[in-house]
């Protein structure tokens, strides 16, 4: 092999090497920037599933707060047995229809706009309605850092506030 020849393929190598090194740059750089945002959308899923482990365990007569994290263009709603729509993000103009799956069962919902997916709702056993302000139904609206909830069982009802309730 001449020493042209042996230059051009040393060049190929060391080009596809460098190719290869920068591609792994990309990867990572978009796999981190993906995670920024998927570790947001899960940090609201689990504190959905804790708000309803909390409603499962709440005893008639009980309160408790719970500090909550819900990503800021996404809300948590709760659907009574006989409500099936609900004002998005206490907005009167715009009812979040309550997920076919969830029936005539309670259920709390993660949502987005005015749509809940029904891969992210909590259903219920048993008939009671869900309550809350500021809007009189028991919306928890994504803000951009942690807030608190207060929840409250009563009877045929559970209160989910903003404020003490």
């Amino acid at each position: 092999m001449n020493k042209k020849a042996m230059k051009k393929v040393l060049e190929t190598i060391i080009n596809l090497v460098l190719v290869t090194m920068a591609l792994l740059v990309l990867f990572g750089i978009f796999k981190g920037l993906t995670s920024l945002f998927t570790n947001k959308d899960e940090a609201s899923i689990n504190n959905l599933n804790e708000l309803a482990n909390l409603v499962e365990n709440l005893e008639k007569g009980d309160t408790k707060e719970m500090p909550i994290y819900v990503k800021e263009e996404k809300f948590i709603v709760g659907f009574g047995s006989t409500i099936t729509l609900v004002p998005a993000q206490c907005d009167l103009e715009k009812q979040v229809k309550k997920p076919i799956d969830c029936g005539t069962r309670p259920c709390l919902c993660l949502c987005e706009d005015d749509e809940c997916d029904k891969k992210t709702c909590k259903t219920f056993d048993g008939n009671f309605e869900f309550k809350g302000d500021p809007c009189q139904s028991a919306v928890i609206i994504g803000q951009k850092k942690p807030q608190t909830v207060f929840l409250r069982k009563r009877a045929d009802e559970f209160l989910i506030c903003t404020q003490k309730c």
